[in-house]
């Protein structure tokens, strides 16, 4: 066990930990990023989980994605007509565009509007975006295999990920963010601890498929820098009073006037956005607060590489976003945390099931 890492083997002090072979040659590419079961906590001797047993749950999680795909795009099709000038009519525009010149029509997020391109030449809109709702919850396989030692428990946590209204909104909505985001799970940026070049070099090129991506450079920045978790958790603390009590609607009198102007023009059009406090964004935001209550699993946490990295990102995204409460929209901004709140609480989950075991 790596001296870096510190994992269940050394809370509960039992059994030794070890690789998992994947034999399944799809598998193997699903996986091919995934950390060992060293990373995300060592089982003992009697709970580890075999290679058959292994790729049948990931074949099993391949399945459903499979099979709710396949409902997708039955209800899809069966409302193509009925999608108006909602996100997804905006992209049946853009598609039709594409359709009637022939060429790509937008000069921005190049790899979100080539890959509509390639889907003009030969298919419909219906396989476009249903191939964005498959890859997205593809990507998601071996993130959430890599954090749970527990196999059986992670196919059951995986089942409630189509439930989660983040993961819904961008596996059929904002496809574009994604899109970015499904690449940013394949390639495990949120799993590995990487040199800030090629960190920042995966964000970039995510950023291909929508440029808001670009947003985790600054924080990674900021995570390069500070290293202590209880410093970003009291950073983070502060932020949720100061958007409890709507501090951040005043910060729009700080930007020029005619900007400031436009913002609030737009807040008083957008209905459904409206700025300011929410009581159910800030519910989901204290969640992975909320795990490192438990003792044992803030010392695993501050001795886990993967999970405290990932645990840092939370915090600075989600002050990020929470400080942005003032303008229209900031709940896209929240997506740059929230999408780790499943991750998190699976590895959460795996702790405690291995610790009370």
């Amino acid at each position: 066990v790596s001296q870096s890492r510190y994992t269940l083997l050394e809370i509960c002090d039992s059994g030794d930990s070890g690789w998992v072979v994947f034999t399944d040659w799809l598998l193997q590419f699903l996986e091919s990023s995934a950390i060992p079961a060293t990373a995300s906590g060592a089982m003992n001797s009697n709970q580890r989980t075999g290679p058959l047993t292994v790729s049948l749950i990931s074949l099993l999680m391949l399945v459903v994605v499979l099979i709710q795909t396949m409902f997708f795009y039955l209800d899809l099709s069966a409302n193509l007509s009925n999608l108006g000038l909602s996100d997804l009519g905006i992209y049946q525009i853009q598609f039709n565009n594409m359709i009637k010149f022939g060429a790509v029509t937008h000069n921005t997020d190049f790899g979100f509007y080539y890959l509509m391109y390639f889907f003009t030449q030969w298919l419909n809109f219906e396989l476009f975006v249903t191939a964005c709702f498959f890859l997205f919850y593809a990507s998601l396989i071996k993130t959430f295999y890599s954090l749970c030692d527990v196999k059986w428990l992670v196919f059951i946590v995986f089942l409630l990920l189509f439930f989660y209204p983040m993961y819904q909104s961008l596996s059929s909505l904002v496809l574009r963010q994604g899109l970015g985001f499904a690449f940013l799970f394949v390639s495990a940026f949120f799993l590995r601890s990487h040199l800030f070049v090629l960190s920042a070099a995966k964000v970039a090129l995510a950023s291909l498929f929508h440029l808001s991506m670009l947003f985790y450079v600054p924080v990674l920045l900021i995570n390069r820098f500070i290293s202590s978790l209880k410093l970003l958790v009291l950073f983070w603390c502060i932020t949720v009073v100061l958007y409890v009590c709507n501090i951040p609607l005043a910060f729009v009198n700080f930007l020029p006037a005619d900007l400031a102007g436009a913002v609030r023009a737009f807040s008083m059009v957008e209905d459904n956005y409206v700025t300011g406090f929410k009581p159910l964004f800030l519910i989901l935001s204290v969640v992975p607060f909320l795990f490192l209550l438990l003792r044992p699993y803030y010392y695993y946490v501050c001795k886990n590489q993967m999970m405290f990295e990932m645990f840092k990102i939370f915090f600075v995204a989600n002050s990020a976003g929470l400080l942005f409460s003032g303008f229209p929209y900031y709940d896209r901004v929240m997506l740059f945390s929230w999408v780790l709140v499943p991750l998190v609480m699976m590895n959460f989950v795996s702790f405690l099931f291995l610790l009370l075991s």
